[in-house]
């Protein structure tokens, strides 16, 4: 396999690190996607999930590279509470 270009910066438009899939080692996936080529990341804070928006948060607070993002799914809209947009814009 050719190895990628030592310039070439990648950004993921859409990673979800918020899920609990990655809570044993999500610090070290975002140290493995910098170190892999991964030089941006938006981070999407799932809006009727209590524990996204700080976990979303917290990484874009430790690392530069790591925006945060919120939102709701068109399928989940149902579960929105006004509470969680108190939450982000009280941040």
């Amino acid at each position: 396999m050719d190895s990628w270009p030592e310039k070439l910066k990648i950004a993921d438009s859409h990673a979800h690190l918020d899920m609990e899939d990655f809570s044993q080692d999500r610090e070290d996936v975002v140290r493995r996607a910098w170190e892999g080529g991964v030089h941006g990341l938006l981070c999407p804070a799932e809006m009727t999930t209590p524990q996204s928006l700080p976990t979303v948060l917290g990484l874009s607070e430790r690392y530069p590279w790591v925006a945060a993002a919120a939102g709701v799914h068109p399928h989940q809209a149902k579960e929105l509470r006004l509470k969680n947009f108190k939450r982000l814009f009280s941040v």
